[in-house]
């Protein structure tokens, strides 16, 4: 319909490069319902505002990509749902185009290998607060809760493994690096330095009968000066190379009800 030398209620628009419309304009201009279809078969359904698709929408790319959701400028602004060619699924919110903001993202849905994100995106990337399910994408499967720089696991946070096991702590870039504590399934317990996902430098090492052992660590074995406490409250002091005694220690034994002097044996260890 013509108004005023202007487009005006629903019609039809074929452009030169291939694209073509077909919805309500105004003005000359797409405004309001219509379906464009680009020239490489990609097909936007959904609401404009001034020539640029704004508002609810559903863009299907050519090669099995689905996103539904909001628009803003002719790009996926606000909360929406990309569904990948492979079977992956996103929902949450987009930035320009972008994942950004809180968002879940599931790989592989409903097989053995889910796994799942749901957290802070920045830039189409894990980037804040989040959870992530590996193998499996249940609480039954190893998880990580914390920190994300970059899709990196970075700053605080905690692994939980699937057997029970977890650490809680620092990471850098991946690794478990800086101070953390690691507690067994089996009931071992260690609180101390990491590098690299092995415990380096001074840590406390608590077994499930309750020996402890506090001092150095090396390669993730006691290396360098330390001191074991035993359940029953005996102590040994001494030096541990690649997780054995060796050289010169000192045991200190409790012979009799209380830690006062006259209860308390010391003996010396020359060597192993």
């Amino acid at each position: 319909m013509w108004k005023d030398n202007d487009i005006h209620g629903k019609g039809k628009l074929e452009f030169a490069c291939g694209s073509r419309y077909t919805g309500q304009l105004e003005h000359n201009k797409k405004h309001g319902k219509g379906i464009f279809v680009w020239p490489n078969g990609n097909k936007y359904r959904g609401q404009f505002v001034e020539d640029k698709m704004c508002g609810q929408g559903e863009l299907t790319y050519a090669f099995g990509h689905i996103y539904r959701g909001e628009w803003s400028d002719n790009k996926k602004n606000g909360y929406g749902v990309f569904c990948y060619m492979n079977g992956d699924l996103y929902h949450g919110h987009f930035v320009d185009d972008q994942k950004t903001g809180h968002g879940k993202l599931t790989i592989h849905p409903g097989t053995m290998l889910q796994e799942v994100y749901e957290g802070e995106w920045f830039e189409g990337m894990k980037h804040g607060q989040g959870i992530y399910y590996y193998g499996g994408g249940t609480g039954r499967s190893n998880r990580y809760e914390g920190q994300w720089d970059k899709n990196r696991r970075h700053g605080k946070g905690r692994y939980i493994w699937a057997n029970g096991d977890i650490y809680e702590g620092d990471f850098v870039y991946e690794r478990q690096q800086g101070r953390g504590v690691f507690r067994g399934h089996d009931g071992v317990v260690y609180d101390g330095q990491w590098e690299t996902n092995i415990r380096e430098g001074h840590g406390v090492l608590t077994k499930a009968n309750g020996d402890t052992f506090e001092g150095t660590f090396k390669g993730g074995g006691k290396h360098g000066e330390g001191t074991t406490t035993y359940s029953s409250g005996n102590q040994f002091k001494g030096v541990w190379i690649d997780g054995m005694r060796k050289g010169k220690g000192q045991y200190t034994l409790f012979a009799g009800p209380g830690k006062g002097p006259q209860n308390v044996i010391k003996l010396k260890v020359f060597g192993y």
